[in-house]
């Protein structure tokens, strides 16, 4: 059983990857329906994973502080550390606002839990793909064992090479095209003060930014309750599109078409700049299209391999200068 161990830890971790991948769009494979039953089964593969690796994490646990232990050793303890945490917060906040398998549990500020949610999934993407660059030369003589690869001819390594540039230049460009890069860096803004001020305690208030004085009272003469339409706020002026009585204007005068129908919304993605629903990028497709699945797994597996290649190679950096140092 412990000459299996290695072949399932593989066989998971590849099966987490590609599912892990196909989350970064609520669209594909039937949309929402997926994304959470799939999210339910990652839970129990996670679970597995830790479960297998458990005697190297009390191992590791109890010589953490020790001087004589390698960096690589106690860097991928704290990163699996973090990746504990990540992926908790990643599980607990989509059980939060589930839409499909949990839809009548409310818990605290749901919009505040759908940011939270994704602003943490692009964190743990780039913690994964560190992780995978740590144990890189682990995959590779695993991968060789399974197919059974033997002597490698001379130009393997050349292969080898141009297909490292390859990877590496498609990573680059799918972090661009997808605004990864930017969005990693604005979802640290989650954690801030001021952001979870806009959120906590406004939801369904139907409170507007500044409405409220500077010391957070209400406007003198505020008695709870919403103002006529004819008073409005308006300063005396009548609302936009509002006629003289301060009646909502019909349908046909408020930007619907001429018979009263709701325009339809313009091919693309959700709210058009990429954004999908939840926030997480719909790939390419129109406005309920189901995305292609290989396409979004192609998208977000270049994304980490370039994460992969940086982690791996200054891995070697550093254990080249290390050798340098000793000799």
């Amino acid at each position: 059983m412990k000459k299996r161990i290695p072949y399932i830890k593989y066989g998971l971790d590849l099966i987490m990857g590609v599912t892990f991948a196909l989350f970064y769009n609520d669209r594909v494979l039937g949309g929402l329906a997926f994304h959470e039953i799939a999210g339910l089964v990652i839970i129990g593969a996670f679970l597995t994973h830790v479960l297998l690796n458990v005697k190297w994490v009390k191992n590791v646990t109890l010589k953490l502080f020790n001087p004589k232990l390698p960096w690589k050793t106690r860097f991928g303890y704290i990163l699996n550390l973090l990746l504990l945490i990540t992926m908790t917060a990643i599980i607990v906040t989509g059980i939060i606002i589930s839409k499909v398998v949990f839809p009548n549990l409310t818990v605290g500020n749901e919009r505040w839990m759908q940011m939270l949610h994704i602003s943490v999934s692009y964190l743990t993407l780039v913690l994964v793909a560190i992780h995978v660059g740590l144990h890189w030369q682990w995959v590779m003589n695993l991968s060789k064992k399974i197919f059974r690869v033997k002597a490698l001819p001379n130009w393997f390594d050349y292969a080898v090479k141009i297909s490292v540039v390859a990877l590496f230049l498609f990573g680059a460009f799918e972090v661009y095209t997808t605004g990864f890069g930017t969005r990693l860096v604005s979802s640290a803004s989650i954690f801030s003060s001021s952001e979870q001020g806009q959120f906590e305690g406004k939801q369904g208030e139907g409170f507007s930014k500044g409405q409220f004085s500077e010391n957070g009272q209400p406007p003198e003469g505020f008695d709870g309750q919403m103002p006529n339409r004819s008073e409005g706020n308006f300063e005396g002026q009548t609302p936009p599109n509002w006629d003289e009585s301060g009646e909502m204007p019909s349908r046909s005068e408020s930007g619907f078409k001429a018979n009263g129908e709701m325009p339809t919304r313009p091919d693309g993605d959700f709210q058009g700049n990429g954004e999908g629903h939840g926030g997480i990028r719909g790939e390419k497709g129109g406005f309920g299209e189901s995305p292609n699945a290989l396409g979004v797994i192609a998208t977000y597996f270049g994304i980490m391999a370039l994460f992969v290649i940086l982690t791996h190679y200054l891995g070697k950096i550093k254990l080249r200068k290390k050798s340098v140092l000793v000799s």
